[in-house]
């Protein structure tokens, strides 16, 4: 089926590593709510169209380090 996608990717400032290291399952869910409104949000007032999506939550770095965790922590 011929369609268009993206490639979307949101961060979190490095100032909050603290707070979602230590409270992870509210503010990844937080996280995940934020996201999916967002697209939803923009994509009915700008195309007027629903889109289909899935999130990833990427914890680790490239080598394996956990990189949402406190400075200092890889």
């Amino acid at each position: 089926m011929p369609s268009h996608y993206f490639h979307l990717v949101f961060t979190l400032p490095d100032t909050l590593r603290s707070l979602i290291y230590f409270n992870q399952e509210l503010l990844y869910d937080l996280m995940y709510k934020a996201a999916s409104k967002t697209l939803l949000d923009l994509s009915a007032t700008k195309h007027s169209v629903t889109p289909g999506f899935s999130l990833v939550l990427h914890t680790w770095s490239q080598t394996l380090g956990y990189h949402l965790g406190r400075k200092g922590e890889q």
